[in-house]
């Protein structure tokens, strides 16, 4: 009995037929260039310079509506809250160049400006 090649035309031809069916893979997503423990500062700067975005907001939802005396608020557009716990906990929202949106938690920050370092990163949108 005579073997068949997957060479032969009709087989190639059925596998080409069946990768033009197969989903093609998708990109891989950019996770944001953050290093734990890294002073805010110098990671926003690496952000912006990638591309990243603070995603656009009401005015009613900016920082400086929702906390007028924090002066991070006028230095980062991008902060989206800050908890009232004594840790210095803030989170920093930023937009990808695939559109997708991450929040960046920060601690040991402060309302007179300074913004902390990064304690944790994760994907919201």
């Amino acid at each position: 009995m005579a073997r068949r090649s997957l060479r032969s035309g009709g087989a190639l031809a059925a596998l080409g037929a069946l990768a033009l069916l197969l989903p093609a893979p998708l990109p891989a997503e950019v996770a944001p260039p953050l290093r734990l423990g890294e002073e805010y500062g110098l990671a926003r700067t690496r952000l912006l310079a990638q591309g990243w975005r603070p995603p656009l907001r009401r005015e009613s939802e900016s920082c400086a509506a929702v906390l007028p005396d924090d002066r991070r608020c006028t230095r980062f557009p991008e902060l989206a809250s800050c908890a009232s716990t004594g840790l210095g906990l803030c989170r920093f929202e930023w937009r990808s160049t695939e559109g997708h949106t991450y929040a960046v938690i920060t601690r040991e920050g402060s309302p007179t400006g300074a913004p902390g370092r990064i304690d944790r990163w994760f994907r919201i949108e």
